[in-house]
């Protein structure tokens, strides 16, 4: 019995030996990719801004006309910020047509949702 555990013993030393990793040399370190941000920017004037309508259930939007001509429309959610041109946050029924602003968005399934607007001079 003792001779069959040194016997089974040395053949698992020698397997391991056998089935370890030779180490290698470092891979080259590759540069992470930046990340690209689900996040756009549109930056124009104020087309139109309507409030929401819960009887129909269409909520509130945000359309930026920029100088290219290309209009950007976002749904303004509860969870929008809206800033004046000094960066002071205010409320969103400080936002009026006409005025210049900068939209934060992201895209979503349900269409363009405003993350941010920013108001500037």
């Amino acid at each position: 019995m003792r001779k069959l555990f040194l016997a089974l013993f040395a053949v698992m030393c020698v397997a391991s030996l056998c089935l370890a990793q030779q180490p290698t040399a470092p891979a080259a370190t590759h540069q992470a990719k930046p990340q690209v941000a689900d996040h756009h920017m549109a930056t124009g004037t104020i087309g139109a801004i309507t409030a929401a309508d819960t009887a129909k259930g269409t909520p509130a939007t945000i359309t930026i006309k920029e100088a290219s001509g290309k209009e950007v429309t976002a749904i303004i959610k509860a969870t929008t910020t809206a800033y004046d041109a000094d960066g002071k946050p205010i409320a969103m029924d400080k936002i009026q047509s006409g005025q210049k602003a900068k939209l934060k968005y992201r895209m979503a399934t349900v269409g363009n949702e405003a993350i941010s607007i920013h108001l500037e001079k």
